[in-house]
C-alpha cells in the first residue's frame, strides 16, 4: 500500500506497507518506509520514483509486486497519469485496489 501523507508540521511524506508471507506462512503487512516528499510533492511521477527508491532500498524486486494499494487521489490511481498507471507499466500483472485505509 502506498500513501501519501501530510503531518502537523504540513510536510507531506510518502509511506509504504508491505503485505507478504511471513517465514511462519502467514500473510503479514508491515510498515516497509517512510519518506519526505521533495518540492515535486504528491505528483505522480514523483511518487513512483520515491517507490522505486524504496524498492531498491530494500531490494525488493519490482516484477514481483502483484497489487498495489492507493487512496483515490487522481495522483494515485488516476487513469491518465497516476502512480498505479505508471506501476502497471512497470509490471502488466500488477492490479490496483482502491484502499479505504
Amino acid at each position: 500500500m502506498v500513501e501519501e501523507i501530510t503531518d502537523i508540521a504540513t510536510l507531506q511524506q510518502h509511506t509504504g506497507f508491505v503485505q507478504h508471507i511471513n517465514t511462519k506462512g502467514c500473510q503479514a503487512t508491515a510498515l516497509l518506509d517512510i519518506r519526505r516528499t521533495d518540492a515535486s510533492g504528491a505528483a505522480a511521477a514523483n511518487l513512483f520514483r520515491l517507490w522505486n527508491d524504496v524498492a531498491a532500498d530494500y531490494d525488493l524486486d519490482v516484477s514481483k509486486h502483484v497489487a498495489v494499494a492507493c487512496d483515490g487521489a487522481a495522483a494515485m490511481i488516476g487513469c491518465l497519469n497516476s502512480l498505479s498507471q505508471k506501476l502497471t507499466e512497470q509490471n502488466p500483472i500488477a492490479h490496483t485496489v482502491h484502499s479505504h485505509a
